[in-house]
């Protein structure tokens, strides 16, 4: 009974010995495990700083699309603004071109005009002439 009991006590330490190694295991495998986790916590803590970097990034392009959008706009207006005023000065200068052809106009009447006067004094001058030699031969 005393050996049986030996042997028992010595399998129980075996046991025991056992117990405490995988009890050690489990608290190395706990332990890495808390590592993990703190790991894959900082990651998914750098992937939501990216995420919100990307979001103010999406935010800042598409303040820049808008932006891009109104100055397309008012190049738009401008180029129609230009285009108006282009029309006008082509109005402009076809009113200029008929002023200047009634000025040639008005200036070639005015010398006619000055010709006719020029050819009515000639006439009156040679007419008086005539009749006052005539009413001296008289």
């Amino acid at each position: 009974t005393s050996s049986s009991l030996s042997i028992l006590s010595s399998n129980l330490s075996i046991t025991s010995s056992s117990l405490s190694i995988i009890s050690s295991s489990l608290s190395f495998t706990s332990s890495s495990l808390s590592i993990t986790s703190s790991s894959l916590s900082i990651i998914s803590s750098s992937l939501s700083f990216t995420s919100s970097s990307l979001s103010i990034t999406s935010s800042s392009l598409s303040i820049t699309s808008s932006s891009l959008s109104i100055l397309s706009s008012n190049l738009s207006i401008t180029s129609s603004n230009l285009s108006i005023f282009s029309s006008n000065l082509s109005i402009t200068s076809s009113s200029l071109i008929n002023c200047f052809s009634n000025l040639s106009i008005t200036s070639s009447s005015l010398v006619i005009f000055s010709f006719s006067l020029f050819t009515v004094s000639i006439t009156y001058f040679i007419f008086k002439h005539c009749t006052v030699r005539s009413f001296f031969f008289t």
